[in-house]
């Protein structure tokens, strides 16, 4: 093979490895919590003698740690039995961590270089509402995301989501209430939101009613890799000696 096409082989080699193999430095963050979250029950008739009621019956969870890789996305889960539980991973420059402990729903995560994640957390309660009451749940969500620098090809997001459902055997579903708040960003500078939140939900019959609360946490971000400015300026330079020798060879040829 001759030099000078070896030459532009290595230059064009270079040039396209540094373009999409070493992108600008950016940074990302998502984190959703719902904390503070408290339970009151109300007595719709108080006269009538029987004293309102709230039973939970089981609880559990999920948490879903997961980091973007050449494969796909590799996760790390694990299942709440008991106290706290947290999912962490982390991979080169990018983590994820997804956790229920001390009363709060979380996912977060962040991306130190380029890369993209995906937290979740779920919390659910089966219980029982006893007749004639009202449950009402409140607490605080908290939802921000942040890049450090511009792209459009960037995007993060954290979200929370509240349900509180009937769950009558065979029954369907006859009653049910719920609470969201998302926020999503594609450009640089934070993004976030704040709120207290309540939440109820009526037994307003003369009957105990079966029902399921559902609680989660959602965040995630990705950075696309950005070639520095010296590389496209590379890339430029192995495509300008690519055209010139083309040239070159032409000219001889005609000669």
């Amino acid at each position: 093979m001759p030099m000078k096409r070896l030459a532009t082989i290595a230059v064009l080699g270079a040039a396209l490895t540094a373009a999409f193999a070493s992108p600008a430095a950016h940074a990302a963050t998502s984190v959703a919590t719902l904390s503070g979250l408290h339970v009151a029950i109300i007595d719709l008739t108080p006269d009538d003698g029987v004293a309102p009621s709230l039973t939970f019956m089981s609880t559990g969870g999920l948490v879903s740690a997961g980091v973007g890789t050449a494969g796909g996305m590799d996760t790390v889960t694990d299942f709440l039995r008991s106290g706290n539980v947290t999912a962490h991973n982390a991979i080169g420059g990018t983590a994820s961590v997804a956790a229920l402990y001390e009363g709060q729903v979380q996912a977060m995560g962040s991306v130190g270089n380029y890369g993209d994640f995906i937290s979740q957390s779920w919390l659910y309660s089966n219980f029982t509402l006893g007749a004639n009451t009202q449950l009402v749940l409140t607490g605080h969500a908290s939802l921000g995301t942040d890049f450090a620098a511009g792209n459009p090809n960037n995007v993060g997001s954290a979200s929370v989501y509240i349900e509180i459902v009937d769950d009558q055997d065979g029954g369907g579903i006859s009653l049910m209430e719920t609470y969201s708040n998302e926020v999503t960003s594609y450009t640089a500078g934070p993004v976030g939101a704040n709120d207290d939140f309540t939440l109820t939900f009526t037994n307003a019959s003369a009957n105990a009613l079966l029902a399921r609360m559902t609680l989660s946490a959602h965040a995630e971000g990705l950075v696309s890799a950005v070639p520095e400015p010296s590389t496209w300026l590379m890339l430029g330079a192995g495509l300008a000696l690519t055209g010139t020798l083309a040239r070159r060879r032409r000219a001889q040829q005609a000669n």
